[in-house]
């Protein structure tokens, strides 16, 4: 399991895992924007920036999470007739549930100096390249730089689309 570790980065958090894909994994239910770069990479250190200045809104986007009513301090859940042992939630009579706000976009900075594999089984060509993924499946990629207020706009209109796939290279005239 990945332990989370908090660094002196506005950008990113430092997560150790045992590969990329529990990373990927860790984060199934939620986007998670990977930013592909090299410490010798100009482009890769505006790229930093303008992922810095975008922070804050980035906090803001990623799928709304539901909860269950809560009832006597606990959410009503019910065992349901496969005999599997599964538990599902109970049917509510007011039905309501309660909306959290969105989870937000991590951002995580892979080094492709030091995880060249990574990079290649990513299919990473130049850098910087940004990739987003969405319950373990990339749904936007961007090679070379992009500025922050583009990156926004991409990823509002993904989020009104459902967080579902768009084009390859992020060309996708939004």
């Amino acid at each position: 399991m990945a332990q989370e570790v908090k660094t002196a980065s506005p950008t990113a958090l430092r997560l150790k895992c045992k590969s990329f894909d529990e990373m990927i994994l860790n984060h199934h239910s939620t986007p998670i924007l990977i930013d592909f770069y090299a410490p010798w990479c100009g482009p890769c250190k505006l790229m930093k920036t303008e992922l810095s200045s975008i922070r804050p809104q980035l906090e803001k986007l990623g799928p709304q999470q539901v909860l269950l009513p809560i009832v006597d301090g606990d959410p009503k859940m019910e065992e349901n007739d496969d005999n599997d042992g599964a538990v599902e939630p109970a049917s509510s009579e007011s039905k309501e549930t309660i909306q959290q706000p969105p989870t937000g976009i991590p951002v995580y900075h892979v080094d492709t100096n030091k995880f060249p594999q990574v990079g290649a089984k990513n299919k990473i060509h130049g850098l910087p390249t940004l990739v987003l993924f969405f319950e373990g499946t990339e749904i936007w990629r961007n090679e070379g730089i992009i500025m922050g207020g583009d990156i926004m706009d991409v990823l509002v209109g993904l989020q009104e689309e459902g967080w579902t796939t768009t084009t390859a290279n992020g060309d996708d005239d939004r």
